[in-house]
């Protein structure tokens, strides 16, 4: 078989930059921007994984602070509310200081909210009254209060759930 030979028109003829350096030249100019762009995204989700485990971390520091009195309450049906709140008040407080630096603005002013119908007065004065809680010895408060009390922690709690 006789060999084929083709011609090449002068319309058809490629200079060197066409032929070698434009393609070269586009294939860096693709690489950088992947490589940019690609970076970038590492980089956002490396912030958003390190925001996350900030947040477990101190969502769990609040979820243990509240656990020995909601179990405590949880478990006894005649117990005093305000003997097992009063002791941890400190804690709790401090808890939910930590809690509320983390949280996002979309949810504070409900957690804030949360917080002040657990720690204040109906009227969210700005002396702790957990006297709220005070039965008194009066046996069909001390179930009420305990249920109140259970009832707002957990609401304190559920923003700790993960995201």
């Amino acid at each position: 078989m006789p060999p084929i030979v083709t011609c090449i028109t002068p319309e058809q003829h490629k200079s060197f930059v066409e032929f070698f350096v434009a393609p070269t030249v586009t294939t860096l100019i693709g690489t950088v921007v992947g490589v940019i762009f690609g970076g970038y995204i590492t980089y956002r989700f490396g912030i958003l994984l390190s925001e996350r485990k900030e947040f477990r971390i101190i969502a769990r520091s609040l979820r243990r602070a509240f656990q020995d009195e909601l179990l405590r309450l949880e478990k006894e049906e005649h117990i005093d509310t305000y003997e097992i709140l009063a002791p941890a008040l400190n804690k709790h407080e401090a808890a939910v200081f930590e809690f509320s630096q983390i949280l996002p603005a979309d949810k504070y002013a409900a957690f804030d909210k949360a917080w002040k119908e657990y720690y204040y007065d109906k009227k969210y004065h700005r002396i702790p009254l957990l006297e709220q809680y005070a039965d008194n010895g009066s046996l069909d408060k001390r179930k009420e209060y305990r249920k109140l009390a259970i009832e707002r922690i957990r609401k304190i709690i559920s923003f700790a759930k993960k995201q």
